[in-house]
């Protein structure tokens, strides 16, 4: 898609993108460090999820 499509109206006459403010007002925080471990993962499955992430 090309610049000029991105930024067609919409039919209503808005644009059909969202301004940045409203993207960012939008938008979760990350949970802290401690909040994203996963700590039920084995041994095993925390060297495959590694491997997958890093695969990627």
């Amino acid at each position: 898609m090309s610049e000029l499509e991105a930024h067609e109206p919409a039919s209503d006459g808005g644009t059909l993108e969202r301004s940045r403010e409203d993207v960012l007002d939008a938008a979760r925080p990350l949970p802290s460090g401690n909040e994203m471990v996963i700590e039920e993962l084995s041994d095993d499955e925390d060297r495959i999820f590694v491997a997958t992430i890093l695969d990627q």
